[in-house]
């Protein structure tokens, strides 16, 4: 008589036979948990917490062009006719039907939509929406509603319900086709967490049944390894790390680094079908240039994989613009980015990071009234010097 060994489920933790069978065990998977060591707090790295952008364009220069865009395409058919709204802080429910929304006038839901354009995408903060720009901003809306909504599963005038999508994706779509009228007018300011405009590696928590490497100089205590090819980076930002700390009076180097595991350091992108998502970095460093000016740099290893240039425009173009803008007000360093496309890249990190060391931060200095010149001959002072 053949006997099969009993299967097992796990609900809630609780493991239920589903038949009887042979003596069996249930297998135990090591884990090594990860967390912050309290005796490496001089090896913390706070980060931004950075929800979303905004645009902030000259007074009188807004332009539009939706043609390279693309429609906004929704499926009318896949939203409910019926729904209950109510809020968390009050009882009260309100019943909303299809018919209540296509009953309401046009010039309702561009008022709407404008109106939120305005909070999230066109003011400094948003609790202080900048009004003036709003009738500029109703012109653009009035004419995207008009001419560049597709509605699928039923006719044209469903298109009211396009405010009943996702309203973040709808309002990403519509700022794609706006521009400040001369290029380089305008500035781009990031949209923090309401609550935690920051975090840190401080607070990581995390249990993994992954092949882990100990760290030496980073706060957490060890970094999951996704791939060789971190573990490998790993090795080189502890063995520069290493050396930065046994040099003395050197500036440049590395200070400190952390892997995005349990980190949640998170860039928000747009993907080629114009969805909203995150984007999550594999390193951050904490570093300083030849000068000791502090630097973070992010380093990118896996190479992105998927939605390669949308994530690296991202944080060229909008996350490090957008924290530089408010870097003083914060007293946050500079940020910059690394990415290594490719295992000989990986292989060669060493020397890559030796030539960002020597990178002047001009930007910061300029600031100071110092021009190139006297940077580059107080950088090759300081190279002298060791």
């Amino acid at each position: 008589v053949w006997k099969f060994p009993p299967e097992y489920a796990h609900i809630i933790g609780i493991p239920f036979k589903l038949y009887k069978g042979g003596e069996t065990t249930i297998p135990t998977i090591p884990t090594t948990r990860i967390f912050p060591l309290p005796e490496r707090s001089s090896l913390e790295i706070t980060f931004p917490v950075v929800e979303g952008y905004r645009i902030e364009y000259p007074e009188e220069s807004l332009t539009w062009d939706f043609s390279g865009v693309g429609p906004y395409t929704f499926d009318a058919s896949k939203i409910p006719l019926h729904t209950t709204l109510g809020t968390a802080i009050s009882a009260e429910e309100k019943e909303l039907t299809a018919d209540d929304v296509l009953a309401m006038r046009d010039q309702q839901i561009i008022y709407d939509i404008t109106r939120a354009l305005l909070r999230d995408h066109f003011s400094a903060e948003a609790s202080n929406p900048e009004f003036q720009k709003f009738h500029q901003l109703r012109a653009i809306v009035s004419d995207w509603y008009a001419n560049n909504i597709r509605v699928l599963g039923r006719g044209l005038e469903w298109k009211k319900l396009v405010w009943f999508t996702d309203r973040k994706q709808l309002l990403a779509h519509i700022t794609r086709g706006i521009s400040a009228g001369p290029q380089g007018d305008e500035r781009i300011l990031p949209i923090l967490n309401y609550y935690n405009p920051t975090s840190s590696t401080r607070f990581v928590r995390g249990q993994t049944a992954r092949e882990t490497y100990p760290t030496r100089f980073s706060h957490i205590n060890a970094v999951v390894l996704d791939s060789g090819w971190e573990g490998k980076a790993a090795k080189v930002l502890d063995d520069l790390a290493a050396e930065h700390a046994e040099g003395g009076g050197r500036a440049r180097g590395i200070e400190a680094w952390v892997k995005n595991s349990f980190l949640d350091f998170r860039v928000p992108y747009t993907d080629k079908a114009g969805k909203e998502r995150d984007y999550l970095p594999d390193f951050i460093v904490r570093m300083r240039d030849a000068l000791g000016d502090l630097i973070m740099l992010i380093i990118e290893v896996t190479g992105a994989r998927m939605d390669k240039p949308e994530k690296l425009w991202t944080v060229r173009e909008r996350w490090i613009p957008a924290v530089h803008s408010v870097r003083e007000r914060y007293g946050w360093p500079r940020w910059d980015v690394l990415e290594l496309d490719g295992e000989e890249q990986v292989a060669d990190l060493r020397n890559l990071l030796l030539e960002k060391f020597k990178e002047p931060a001009f930007g910061i200095w300029k600031g100071r009234g110092i021009d190139g010149l006297e940077y580059t001959r107080a950088i090759r002072s300081e190279w002298d010097r060791e």
